[in-house]
């Protein structure tokens, strides 16, 4: 039963990525380095449903050197392992700093983006070690998870709980006869709700044709944004990316009619 559970929770928790279900490819030789690769998978992670994007790799000395002196200034002492550029012209750079392996991202200007999460494989976390999640009482949940549900999710039934000493913990529970899957941080802050449907096919929509619903609810809560790629997925529902005008780039979910369900954080 509890195998089961562990199982059923990594399914549904985990999961969240779209180009790992539309079967990306990158230009990546498989013979790449093991920094190459996580900074490969890395990178095709924070494109999301962006199924078109490729890598083509490229060498270290053709960065800008606005990249270089940000990964000087800020990773001091790291060497850079990988470079690659994706088809909007961002650069993905694999670097080592004091024996860890990152994944950074920046603009096609050379600006730094963000830092991306490098996977190490099925069901394992930082450093390749495996991720052990194990079943939690509901009563030792931190009180700011528990607080964060009553406030949110009104009336909803706790049916049980597990924690990941890299991820946090996974919530599952039952607010007007849904089931759903809640991630928090390992201080119990909260993360995002995960959402299933995830996993099927994106087609990619001309951002003139979505649900006026929808443009009209980035233009109103998203002021001075840009619209970079949107995407519909089997079920209906819509996946937008958005440049905001300061910060990162933001995935928004919506549902078939144009109504706005929640944000999708990039790993």
């Amino acid at each position: 039963m509890k195998k089961q559970l562990v199982l059923g929770l990594l399914a549904v928790g985990f999961a969240l990525t779209m180009n790992a279900c539309n079967n990306d490819q990158s230009s990546v030789s498989p013979d790449d380095s093991a920094t190459a690769t996580g900074a490969a998978r890395a990178a095709t992670d924070s494109v999301g449903f962006h199924s078109k994007k490729k890598l083509t790799k490229i060498e270290t000395s053709a960065l800008p050197s606005a990249v270089s002196s940000y990964i000087t200034t800020t990773y001091s002492g790291a060497t850079v392992d990988y470079a690659a550029k994706d088809d909007d012209g961002n650069y993905f750079v694999g670097i080592t700093q004091n024996g860890t392996r990152k994944a950074l991202l920046f603009n096609a200007d050379g600006t730094f983006n963000h830092e991306l999460a490098l996977k190490k494989g099925p069901g394992k976390g930082p450093g390749g070690k495996r991720d052990s999640l194990a079943q939690v009482a509901i009563t030792s949940l931190p009180s700011a998870i528990t607080s964060y549900i009553s406030a949110n999710y009104a009336g909803a039934t706790v049916n049980m709980a597990v924690k990941d000493d890299n991820r946090g913990y996974l919530v599952m529970i039952t607010v007007n006869d849904t089931r759903k899957t809640l991630l928090f941080n390992t201080d119990g802050t909260f993360n995002q709700e995960l959402v299933k449907v995830l996993r099927g096919k994106v087609t990619e929509v001309a951002a003139a044709d979505l649900p006026a619903a929808i443009t009209s609810y980035i233009t109103t809560n998203y002021a001075g944004s840009t619209i970079k790629r949107a995407g519909k997925l089997s079920d209906g529902q819509y996946i937008v990316s958005v440049k905001p005008a300061s910060g990162n780039p933001v995935d928004l979910l919506f549902a078939a009619d144009g109504t706005f369900k929640q944000v999708l954080k990039h790993r």
